[in-house]
């Protein structure tokens, strides 16, 4: 059988789109949706990295605001996006990991609908009470929790967030009963902790740093596996003695289902050498973020990790999206 030269053509084309896409990639601006309003710790986390793949790779990358329903609003036009590398998700654990156990019906299929890029950076929760509650330490808050069951309230952003669950951990693990307090937003939460409303929440680092620093609230312990560099003084959950809690969530990358595998590589590796530059990473501590930087390999284990940990919290207290 004679295949022609336009067909010969045609399938060499085909199987050399990846490569050529690679090469060239990209030549035009890179729409990058961040899936929560801009200001926020997404953002604020977000922008510098970005600004450097900018200027690493001679195109402009993009930040897209589009939030709404937990994130699902924002990763459902990335999951409908065309698979060309022009459209990327900048997301937190949350968006991928959690609300597929919180939300009735979704809008997309992670397993099906994305490929991952690379892990960012990982965050960590910080355990803080208001300026006027009596406990100064985890222990003295725990036997406040005791001595009168559900009068310890928490707060958080929402049912399902990442800072509901990290509460019900740790009402799990320290065995007592505490109220949680759900409002539409972290900013409300935090105005009702300082004005004496609610007794406690977990802030992320950056936040509960400046906020300490105002006297307006008291920091515990970190949710981290290990001491903060910026505050080597504040205990671990498990140095308090709350054995196995573990606040630790990330940012990750995120493209359409069947881009190209040589495109993701290039975005991947590039992300990796940016945020472990001394001053990306000098920046992302500050925000209060750990940079890590990984393979799309790497970035789809942690999201099957999440998922299990995360996902089982939330389905066994039986956590709703608002």
């Amino acid at each position: 059988m004679k295949i022609s030269i336009a067909l010969l053509l045609f399938i060499v084309a085909i199987f050399t789109n990846g490569q050529v896409s690679a090469q060239t990639y990209p030549n035009k601006p890179v729409r990058v949706i961040v899936p929560f309003p801009p200001g926020g710790p997404t953002d604020n986390l977000a922008r510098p990295v970005l600004q450097k793949l900018s200027e690493s790779l001679g195109q402009q990358f993009i930040i897209d605001h589009r939030g709404g329903a937990g994130g699902n609003i924002g990763a459902d036009a990335v999951a409908k996006a065309a698979p060309d590398g022009y459209t990327l998700l900048w997301t937190p654990t949350g968006t991928i990991a959690v609300n597929p156990s919180i939300y009735a019906k979704m809008p997309f299929d992670v397993s099906k609908d994305f490929i991952p890029v690379s892990l960012v950076a990982e965050v960590q929760g910080v355990l803080i009470v208001g300026s006027s509650v009596p406990a100064t330490s985890v222990a003295q808050l725990v036997s406040m929790a005791k001595a009168k069951p559900g009068s310890v309230t928490f707060g958080s952003p929402g049912s399902g967030s990442i800072i509901h669950l990290l509460g019900e951990q740790f009402r799990s693990l320290a065995k007592i009963d505490i109220t949680h307090i759900p409002y539409r937003g972290v900013g409300p939460a935090m105005t009702d902790l300082i004005g004496g409303q609610i007794t406690m929440i977990f802030d992320s680092t950056a936040s509960a740093l400046a906020q300490s620093k105002g006297g307006k609230v008291r920091m515990l312990a970190t949710g981290s596996p290990k001491r903060l560099l910026q505050a080597p003084d504040l205990p671990t959950m498990a140095e308090a003695g709350i054995e196995g809690f573990d606040s630790t969530s990330w940012h990750g990358v995120f493209a359409p289902a069947g881009t190209s595998r040589e495109v993701v590589l290039k975005i991947s590796s590039e992300i990796a050498k940016i945020v472990q530059s001394p001053e990306i990473a000098d920046r992302l501590r500050i925000s209060g973020a750990e940079p890590v930087g990984s393979t799309p390999e790497e970035l789809g284990r942690a999201v099957q990790v999440a998922t299990q940990r995360w996902g089982k919290i939330a389905r066994d207290v039986g956590a709703k999206a608002d």
